[in-house]
């Protein structure tokens, strides 16, 4: 039983000898580690090949333009020769015995399609740990895995590849349309993650923790300040989950609801965070003028007039910007023209 390891890489060099070394420490070394170099300028590419040297029968580095993380993992992926396949980001850290605990679980519950496990986030001063269950459970059938589902469509299930591991064959064969996620590198992984779980038979949710996530605000302010918002826009992602309640066994009136209920409260979330995270009051303003309703589902708006958790996420904006200040007021007054209250 042999884990692949891909991590995309892409000007991390402060971070990523850190990141491969969580890597070599494994207390199980059945493991092969695919370094991706996505065009990087600084010296990140030198450091992958320099690890690929000393550890030649483990490590494999390879270079490529840059064309971002989903194109990038695909790379890594379609070079992976493990039974199964993880991801690790380029700045954040697996826990040491990551590979022992999923190859121990892999044996122990007769090979899942895929294995959900949690995570911790650490870095500006914070520290917490996110689980998905508090004990080990594999969901099989069709209505077991309808649990799973639920989580996924009401927002309780991360999207993150990281937080996961697939059966080589799952995650090469839902590999989604490049034309699908094109310009959408957003939440893309999430877009990915999704697809697989939808087409898997077996789902082994595991207590553990195993991957150590770098929370950077400053980074996301930074990468945010320059972007246009569509580039976080994550519709596209809403769409897919939509477009899969079928193949899902939920493609009923309250499995829609609930879908929409997250939609909204997943735009809500980003409106605040955004609006926040704004330094400049050019990028206030370019909020304000923004078309929030391209956020939302067509049929998201038709519910909130029936959904009581709409309302609550409706009344979070309202007290967040009801301070008497132009720019806070008039974003107010913008939203609730949006969601047609």
């Amino acid at each position: 039983m042999k884990i692949s390891i891909v991590v995309p890489v892409y000007n991390c060099g402060s971070y990523i000898n850190e990141s491969i070394e969580s890597v070599i420490n494994q207390t199980n070394d059945n493991w092969e580690l695919i370094l991706v170099n996505d065009g990087s300028t600084d010296k990140s590419g030198d450091i992958c090949t320099s690890y690929s040297q000393k550890y030649p029968e483990k490590i494999f580095s390879f270079n490529k333009e840059n064309e971002g993380q989903f194109l990038t993992r695909k790379y890594g992926i379609l070079k992976c020769t493990g039974d199964y396949v993880g991801f690790l980001d380029a700045d954040d850290l697996l826990d040491k015995d990551y590979v022992k605990i999923l190859t121990e679980s892999i044996s122990e519950y007769h090979s899942p399609d895929v294995l959900c496990f949690g995570f911790a986030r650490f870095g500006d001063n914070m520290n917490k740990e996110i689980s998905v269950t508090d004990r080990t459970i594999c969901f099989r059938t069709s209505e077991e895995r309808k649990y799973v589902y639920n989580q996924i469509i009401s927002g309780q299930l991360t999207g993150s590849l990281c937080s996961k591991a697939f059966r080589r064959s799952i995650i090469s064969d839902n590999i989604p349309d490049e034309i699908a996620v094109k310009n959408k590198r957003f939440a893309e992984d999430a877009y990915h993650s999704f697809d697989a779980l939808a087409n898997s038979e077996s789902i082994l949710y595991l207590s553990d923790s195993l991957y150590f996530y770098r929370d950077n605000a400053q980074s996301f302010s930074q990468g945010f300040e320059t972007r246009n918002l569509n580039y976080f826009n994550s519709k596209y992602l809403f769409e897919l989950l939509e477009s899969k309640l079928g193949i899902m066994g939920l493609d009923d009136a309250e499995s829609k609801e609930k879908l929409y209920t997250h939609n909204f409260n997943d735009t809500v979330h980003f409106v605040l965070k955004y609006f926040r995270a704004a330094k400049t009051l050019k990028r206030k303003k370019e909020l304000i003028d923004f078309d929030w309703s391209s956020y939302l589902l067509e049929d998201t708006i038709k519910l909130l007039d029936r959904e009581n958790n709409c309302r609550k996420s409706y009344v979070k904006v309202w007290k967040a910007f009801s301070k008497k200040k132009y720019l806070t007021i008039l974003f107010r007054e913008k939203f609730k023209r949006i969601i047609g209250w």
